[in-house]
Order: structure tokens, then sequence, then C-alpha cells
């Protein structure tokens, strides 16, 4: 795990991807068919993820982009001695994106909008510096947030500047103070975060840092409850949430999956996944 201080030579997570553990299986068994995922960090800086392909079997095969996003943390989390409060992240990621930028290729690259920055925070507060940074310095920026657990607080800010949301959790407990607004949902409140920001016009997509409670299984059923909710809400309106790949410009993939039963429903189970022009799975086997 980074310390995350060395933006200098920032790293990707392309050479520390491992296949074949149940994790990555339980994604697959869900519908998933590839995964992006960014270098561990214990502060500020993380450095680049990578896109691969869930069912692939070696490293030559499964690597679709080993430059998917440059990846930050604004926050407490992010504190250490070059960076030992939340002005002191929010200058340096500046810097780095404008007068520092010539410090690494990466971040010239960044800079232009070819490549999106992800910036990981929850806390309101921090969100609105970013938006402020979004619309003055950082305009040209694909700057997206992660986490986002009180984003719904500045949702409109965030649709007028066009900065996507990927949210950690389609719910959350508020656990931590920077998240302390977050939104439960029903029955605790009226509504999810990620409504409101649905509503507002915000791009959001769904991630999962902890397969523990095998969340990335249920994401889509989770994401389809949300979009009916919405269209509940605004008879006609089209949903703005989008998959992740495509808020980073990644290419599409041919793949398709077909499930057993409608796929946003939560008994639905996945029947067969097709990759790259074959069949690259199917339940049940010829066997079973």
């Amino acid at each position: 795990m980074s310390r995350g201080n060395d933006w200098a030579q920032p790293s990707s997570s392309a050479l520390g991807i491992r296949f074949g553990g149940i994790h990555l299986e339980r994604a697959y068994l869900g519908g998933l068919t590839r995964i992006i995922t960014p270098p561990l960090s214990e502060s500020f800086f993380h450095g680049l993820s990578t896109c691969f392909r869930l069912g692939a079997t070696d490293y030559d095969n499964a690597i679709i982009s080993d430059q998917a996003a440059l990846h930050f943390t604004i926050g407490h989390d992010a504190k250490q001695p070059e960076t030992p409060t939340i002005t002191s992240q929010i200058n340096l990621l500046q810097q780095l994106l404008t007068t520092r930028k010539s410090l690494h290729s990466i971040y010239s690259l960044t800079a232009s909008g070819a490549l999106p920055v992800i910036v990981h925070t929850d806390n309101r507060d921090t969100i609105g510096s970013l938006i402020h940074l979004k619309r003055t310095t950082l305009n040209v920026t694909n700057l997206m947030i992660m986490g986002g657990s009180e984003a719904h607080l500045v949702a409109h800010g965030l649709a007028s500047a066009n900065i996507p949301i990927i949210l950690g959790s389609w719910s959350c407990v508020p656990l931590f103070w920077e998240s302390r607004q977050c939104l439960p949902g029903p029955p605790l409140t009226d509504q999810l975060g990620a409504q409101i920001l649905m509503d507002a016009g915000v791009k959001v997509a769904l991630s999962n840092w902890d397969d523990t409670n095998e969340q990335s299984r249920a994401n889509l059923f989770l994401g389809g409850c949300m979009d009916c909710r919405a269209r509940k809400r605004k008879p006609g309106a089209r949903s703005r949430e989008c998959e992740s790949g495509g808020m980073l410009g990644l290419p599409k993939m041919p793949d398709m999956v077909l499930y057993e039963g409608t796929p946003f429903e939560f008994s639905a189970s996945v029947a067969l996944v097709f990759e790259s022009g074959s069949v690259r799975r199917c339940w049940p086997g010829p066997d079973e």
C-alpha cells in the first residue's frame, strides 16, 4: 500500500492484479465483466487505476486500460506531513494540474481533460471547494467525485459544473464525521442521496470498495430501483445513471450478459456471459 506521497512518480495498479480470487468470482457471477481499481493508498495520492476483464485468467488478455483515471483522496484520511490540512491537499491538487503539471507527463494529460481525475471524498464542503475549482482553474479537467456521501447537499452545483459522482455505496450509515449528513434512505429518510443527485441531473454511478457485503452483485438491482423511483417522481424523465466505464471514456466492449429473469429484480441470476465474440460462461453447465 502506498504512503500517498509519491506523486512525483505516479504508479499504476496494473501490475498488482491477481486473478481467480473469490471476490472476482462473486462479481462475475453477478454479471460484471470488467472492473476498475486504483492503487491502495494511506493518504493523499493513489495513482493510476486499471480497467481489466473479470473473466480473464492471465495478464495479457485482461488489461483494457492501465491508465483509466488518476486518483486522489481529500479529507482527514489524507493528512500527512506533506498535506496536513484539507486546504493544503486541495492546493496541491490544483498545483499538480496547473503550475506543477510538468512534474510528470500524466499531469499534463489529466489537466487537458484527456485523462479523468477522480477525487475520493465525502464531505459537502470539500466537494463544494472542488466545484469552485472546476469552474475556475480546472474548467477543462475531467473531474469526478468518488464516495460522495454528502454530495446530495450540493447536487445542483455538481450538475451545473458537469461533475459526475461515483457513489461509494447506494446507501450509507453516518459512521464518520465527514459523512455525517449522508442519507441512509427509507425508513430513516424519505430519499437516498443518489435519488436527489439524479433528480438534479448529476451523472451517477455505483461502486463497491468492500466485497464482503456482496454489494457488487446487487448494484444492478439497486441501480434499477433508484431509476424506477426517479421515473415515478418525474414520469417520462430519462435516467442520468451511467456506467462508470462510460464516464471515464473507456472503449465500449462487445460484452453481453443474459439473465434468467429481469436483471433489475433481486431474484435474477446470470445465465450466460458473452465476451469478445464468444461465450465465456454458461449456467447451468452441460454436466449440471
